[in-house]
């Protein structure tokens, strides 16, 4: 479902913003937003999302609660006027149109704690996955108790809690493929046959 806005609580003096780069890699999307302190990625992606424009980019995402916690599960940006372009060449420019990708279905494991997909006979799944780098590049999303687990996006997470100190802040998000079993080989059939 697509996500709106939440509207913002009113502002205190001392609150902090903090600036917030969202790049959707693959996608030709990045946007820098501001967010208050302590804000989660959701926070960054419904900031992006309010800020689209009549040109250029335009974000949408939708989510899927699973066990009570909220994950992405799609995003969708769609070009306008020549503003899907490379990150690492800005003369490489890529035709105006709707880029869609989905994650695909996972139920938990309640005896393992572990995701699986719906469908047993996959290979392999697509999950959407982010990272968090401070000013100075560092990854804050893959170290501590975190790490190498599927984190809600809607979670507020101590290791990094986007503090003002350390903005500017990059939010990165990629759909990576997960294996599950090898492609070719004797575990194959074996897991095939478990099946």
């Amino acid at each position: 479902m697509a996500r709106t806005p939440r509207k913002r609580k009113e502002r205190r003096e001392e609150d902090k913003r903090v600036m917030v780069t969202l790049d959707v890699a693959g996608m030709y999307y990045r946007k820098d937003v501001e967010v208050d302190e302590g804000a989660t990625v959701e926070d960054v992606m419904l900031a992006a999302q309010a800020s689209n424009g009549p040109r250029g980019a335009q974000l949408d995402f939708e989510t899927e609660t699973i066990n009570g916690e909220t994950f992405l599960d799609s995003i969708t940006v769609t070009h306008q006027g020549k503003s899907a372009r490379s990150g690492q060449n800005k003369q490489r420019i890529y035709p105006d149109g709707t880029y869609e990708y989905y994650d695909d279905d996972v139920i938990l494991n309640k005896k393992t704690g572990l995701f699986e997909p719906k469908d047993p006979t996959r290979e392999f799944v697509l999950a959407w996955q982010y990272y968090v780098y401070d000013n100075n590049g560092n990854d804050l999303s893959r170290f501590g108790g975190e790490a190498r687990k599927v984190v809600p996006f809607t979670r507020s997470d101590t290791e990094y809690a986007f503090e003002a100190r350390f903005a500017p802040y990059t939010v990165v998000w990629r759909l990576i493929a997960i294996w599950l079993r090898p492609s070719y080989g004797d575990s194959l059939k074996v897991a095939m046959r478990m099946s």
